[in-house]
């Protein structure tokens, strides 16, 4: 991570070379952020509850796209910019796992959840384990019918979503153990998306085009800005376009 990191900074430097711009400097403010390197930042009381710090990576991304869009380089310093991120990003694309094949199998039962999936109120130790979660999966290893409920081995989420012969039904967290239950016979189960993810999304389409349109408007002002009206002593000599002379 701090490697990928180090390449945004270095694409920020290159735009603050090509103009001296907020938005870049804001992206080598993250990255420092980010990296630790501001002495006693995550020490402050509300700072130093954060988990991962490397999560404000959005943050530099999207400093980093708005600078961009405000930057006039040329292709050389654009590609100079964003190859070394791209490259990085592609080489941490998750490939096939090389683990032994019964490592799954080793997860399930020693390692039950890791404690931020847990849901709210579950006990945990100090050292980020949960023994109630390991005896729970033990006990409970697969789906369970209680009259016409069904308990299924997995913790409950708002994003699970139960269809039971075609139609999505309501699903809910059992009272006892936070597991996924809902009522039905002949049903599936699968992730479908929350309201607020559909309205991250949307909020992202409409700032992306918002950044589309900035950007076609300063390229278009910029375009206007070159051009050259003819002066007066060159409509005389003729030196002017014909449209304009004319």
């Amino acid at each position: 991570m701090a490697i990928l990191a180090a390449t945004v900074f270095f694409a920020a430097i290159i735009l603050l070379i090509a103009r001296r711009d907020a938005w870049a400097f804001a992206v080598g403010v993250y990255v420092l952020i980010i990296l630790g390197l501001i002495p006693g930042l995550w020490s402050l009381p509300i700072l130093a509850k954060v988990q991962f710090p490397w999560r404000m990576l959005m943050l530099a991304e999207f400093a980093m796209v708005t600078a961009f869009a405000r930057a006039r380089i040329g292709p050389v310093w654009a590609a100079l910019a964003v190859v070394p991120m791209l490259t990085l990003s592609v080489m941490m694309l998750p490939f096939a796992p090389s683990a032994k094949p019964d490592a799954l199998e080793e997860y399930k039962a020693f390692h039950a959840d890791v404690i931020e999936y847990l849901p709210k109120g579950a006990p945990f130790s100090d050292a980020g384990y949960s023994q109630w979660a390991l005896d729970l999966s033990r006990g409970h290893p697969r789906e369970v019918r209680i009259g016409k409920d069904v308990i299924a081995p997995d913790f409950y989420f708002p994003a699970w979503q139960v269809k039971c012969k075609g139609a999505v039904v309501a699903a809910r967290p059992d009272a006892k153990t936070k597991l996924l239950r809902w009522e039905g016979k002949n049903c599936v189960t699968g992730i479908g998306w929350t309201a607020f993810e559909w309205v991250g999304t949307l909020m992202s389409f409409l700032f992306a085009g918002i950044l589309v349109f900035i950007y076609h408007r300063r390229v278009t002002q910029a375009k206007r800005s070159d051009l050259r009206l003819p002066s007066q002593l060159d409509i005389a000599l003729g030196n002017a376009p014909t449209a304009l002379s004319s």
